[in-house]
């Protein structure tokens, strides 16, 4: 069993980058618990993907969960922005520990939905 996140230094590199984005964690299961991961649901605007992207490149993060599949063989990459661009989620571990980016959009599309980061 792998240890419990520490969740203040990916939170302190989304801060400091400015990447928009909500975060999701442990009390979205309806309980309190142990997490692994954090998850967050970025902003879809071009800068702020871009921002991501770069955070992720800096943090030398790598696609998990691909099954049988080598993670350069996934035909998306969440360091590059224009791949993030495409929507979907990706699982990543980074050098601060497990980042899950999360688009996909609650009617099940991958398009990005920016109108939930509207200002109202």
């Amino acid at each position: 069993m792998s240890e419990a996140l520490d969740p203040l230094p990916l939170l302190r590199a989304l801060y400091e980058l400015e990447i928009e984005c909500i975060v999701s964690w442990a009390a979205s299961h309806g309980f309190i618990r142990v997490t692994k991961d954090l998850d967050i649901v970025p902003s879809p605007a071009a800068e702020n993907l871009e921002r991501l992207a770069e955070m992720l490149r800096e943090l030398d993060a790598t696609i998990l969960d691909t099954a049988d599949f080598e993670s350069q063989e996934m035909p998306a990459d969440p360091t590059r922005a224009e791949d993030l661009t495409i929507g979907g989620n990706f699982c990543t571990q980074a050098d601060l520990g497990r980042l899950d980016v999360m688009q996909w959009t609650a009617n099940g599309s991958s398009e990005p939905d920016a109108s939930r980061w509207e200002t109202r």
